[in-house]
């Protein structure tokens, strides 16, 4: 069932179209990520669906009912953002319970909805604390608990984790999925992080330029790209230009450089120009003279960038290209024993690569 539709939708501030003709379904109970640069238009967007700001063109639906000219106050959803936008003056259980005022909710029944949303947040101790006497993460749960209790049919959240620590950003994520997940709540969220998306979304949406370049689960999104934007957008690349030297049974030879590789390539053209993509994480590093072959050639590590968890090589291929390998920080004789300076052979398994082709390789 779908819970939210856009249809067509864009807005224009003056000359400027900063959200361009979107269509988009989110499924009841779904977690959808809008993902994309500064300036995409994702905020434009969710801002539109919120109704703080009235489409130019299209239709946005809820629950089959459409809300364009709704206030924002009678469309039935929670709204989270990175600034809190807590009232100083106010305790956290005045702060939570201010939606259920505005609504008219009164007496026992609000008391009793704001101490039911304070223990969801796991915030039964401080409803009488203000802001101020709080940490930060302690104020973004009041701001998920206040969104949270006028039950709404959608949840809105606005990079709400922006201003957090690392370590606490990523506690609070795990704990907004189990949440999410508990009360089956529709669910949008707005970043510009790609491991954030990966960790929390059912599905993303990839907006650029105030478009949608794709909408996917996070590992289709991930393994299957369908332009150069969203390949590069999500994590690191190699980017190797490359010609169609043979078919056969459904895989293309291309010779890119120093390379030479064997993918599965769909109705390519012996002479075709292609650009191919490559993740760091699937390019091999051994140490010692190349043994060359398909997908096998020589290089020289040009330097080493040390990650904790992983290392990330830079290695120049005899034809100049600099080509990125990371590997898992094991521990173990292998990765941890290349060093900057050293000939090691470079390994690209067939599954490593897909072609971007037309526009799309840029």
């Amino acid at each position: 069932m779908t819970a939210v539709s856009l249809e067509g939708v864009a807005k224009r501030f003056g000359p400027v179209l900063a959200v361009d003709g979107i269509s988009l379904a989110i499924a009841k109970g779904e977690f959808v990520t809008l993902l994309g640069p500064s300036g995409c238009g994702k905020t434009t967007t969710l801002r539109l669906i919120a109704g703080f700001l009235r489409p130019s063109e299209g239709r946005i639906a809820m629950n089959g009912r459409h809300i364009e000219s709704l206030p924002p106050h009678r469309r039935e959803i929670g709204l989270v953002f990175q600034s809190f936008a807590l009232f100083p003056h106010m305790t956290v259980a005045d702060n939570v319970a201010f939606g259920l005022r505005m609504r008219g909710v009164a007496g026992e029944e609000r008391r009793r909805r704001v101490g039911d949303a304070l223990d969801l947040v796991r915030l039964v101790g401080l409803a009488e604390s203000y802001p101020r006497q709080l940490s930060g993460g302690q104020q973004q749960r009041v701001a998920l608990a206040r969104a949270l209790v006028i039950r709404p049919q959608l949840l809105l959240l606005d990079e709400p984790f922006g201003a957090l620590d690392p370590q606490l950003r990523e506690h609070l994520q795990q704990e907004l999925k189990t949440l999410q997940k508990k009360l089956k709540l529709t669910t949008l969220f707005v970043t510009h992080d790609q491991a954030e998306a990966m960790l929390l979304s059912d599905r993303i949406a990839i907006m650029n330029r105030g478009k949608l370049e794709q909408i996917g689960w996070p590992r289709d999104i991930y393994e299957q790209p369908r332009s150069r934007f969203v390949a590069e957008f999500m994590g690191r690349s190699n980017l190797l230009h490359g010609k169609v030297t043979a078919i056969e049974n459904g895989f293309a030879q291309v010779e890119a450089g120093t390379l030479t590789l064997e993918i599965p390539l769909e109705k390519a053209r012996t002479g075709e120009s292609v650009t191919l993509l490559i993740r760091p994480e699937r390019v091999r590093l051994r140490r010692g003279p190349a043994v060359e072959g398909i997908g096998r050639c020589g290089g020289v590590v040009d330097s080493v960038f040390y990650l904790g968890s992983s290392l990330t090589y830079k290695v120049a291929l005899a034809d100049g290209t600099l080509l990125q390998a990371t590997q898992s920080n094991t521990g173990e004789e292998g990765a941890s024993g290349i060093e900057q300076g050293m000939a090691v052979q470079v390994e690209i398994l067939q599954q490593a690569c897909f072609s971007l082709k037309g526009d799309e390789a840029g």
